[in-house]
């Protein structure tokens, strides 16, 4: 339906088809006495048409645009919307490994994660998983703040087009608080919009690595045009584009690290659970205590706490596979001590 409602017409000229192409259409479902809806095949042909330009495209009504107005990546023209929360959850684990996972890259998010980063990310810690699976958001300048809490000097980190191809701003970040550890960002086929642009600008940094399966191919920012009398259109008015050029439109970021299917072999083999944590435990704040080692301990007692450590750590994970690999890798790099963002470096080459 929707490709003979583009399709110039036999013997018929180009501009006279765009006008009579429904019309056409009508008198062939007719004269072949197949029922229609009228409203509907007039609709799906305006869909069809935005769509050629951005295939999330859609039609909202009022009370979809109402309940949509919370949600990731969404922006009313004219209007505000409010916004989830950025952060779903910041975590200190065993060992030192800290935990952050965005909603997604909104108004305001670029200060919040930077600010929590800055709080304790770099006090006595071994490891960052920053997890933007399934995070979308409609904010470019708080991608170039979060992205300069990464980044190894002030450079241009993308631009803004508009879907002509013209430049409308370009981002750069200035050098100011900085995770000095192994970060591990971890992505998958919801990473989109914002937040595949922050993974995107991460690809190529030292010290950072990619893990998980491709991100959506969404570099579009969005937005809901009144339409009609009562409707809406979601559609994208904007595109990003990494300041390397690096495309990522239609096709996503390949992670340095690719999942097959959620499924890996572990770098280091999981830790049995003791009888007291054997079943899977929600992840929960757990700060490592200091004062849990002695002031003065034995070597053996040391390896005993953190093979402890690492049951617990395994166990806290056993559900997620990517999660489990990327814990894993800082295990692992942790072993390499004082050079652990160095080694994170050539397992993004």
């Amino acid at each position: 339906m929707l490709a003979l409602a583009f399709m110039p017409l036999p013997g018929v000229s180009q501009a006279a088809s765009r006008t009579n192409v429904l019309d056409e259409v009508e008198a062939l479902l007719k004269e072949h006495g197949v029922a229609y809806d009228t409203n509907a095949l007039y609709e799906a042909a305006a869909l069809g048409a935005l769509r050629s330009i951005d295939a999330g495209a859609r039609f909202l009504s009022s009370n979809e645009v109402a309940r949509m107005a919370g949600g990731p990546g969404v922006m009313i023209a004219g209007q505000g919307a409010v916004l989830p929360d950025a952060v779903a959850r910041d975590e200190t684990w065993e060992l030192g490994i800290r935990y952050l996972r965005l909603n997604g890259i909104f108004a305001d998010t670029g200060g919040i994660v930077t600010n929590a980063l800055a709080q304790k990310t770099n006090d006595a810690g071994h490891g960052l998983i920053f997890d933007l699976r399934g995070a979308g958001g409609n904010d470019p300048a708080a991608v170039a703040i979060a992205a300069g809490a990464f980044v190894s000097e002030s450079t241009n980190l993308f631009r803004v087009e508009n879907m002509r191809g013209g430049v409308l701003q370009a981002y750069a970040c200035s050098n100011g608080f900085r995770v000095e550890q192994p970060v591990i960002v971890l992505i998958d086929s919801g990473t989109c919009q914002a937040a595949e642009m922050l993974a995107a600008v991460l690809y190529r940094q030292p010290g950072i690595v990619l893990l998980g399966s491709r991100s959506a191919g969404d570099a579009f920012l969005r937005e809901t045009i009144r339409f009609g009398p009562a409707g809406y259109v979601y559609i994208a008015t904007r595109r990003m584009v990494p300041g390397d050029d690096l495309e990522f439109a239609w096709s996503g970021v390949t992670p340095h690290i690719e999942m097959d299917g959620g499924a890996v072999v572990s770098d280091l083999p999981a830790m049995p659970a003791p009888d007291s944590i054997r079943a899977p435990q929600p992840v929960v704040m757990i700060d490592v205590d200091p004062e849990a080692v002695s002031e003065d301990p034995e070597p053996e007692d040391l390896d005993s706490e953190r093979v402890r450590q690492q049951q617990r750590l395994m166990n806290r994970v056993s559900l997620d596979a990517t999660l489990g690999r990327a814990v894993n890798i800082l295990i692992g790099l942790q072993a390499l001590g004082e050079d652990e963002r160095d080694a994170t470096d050539d397992l993004n080459r």
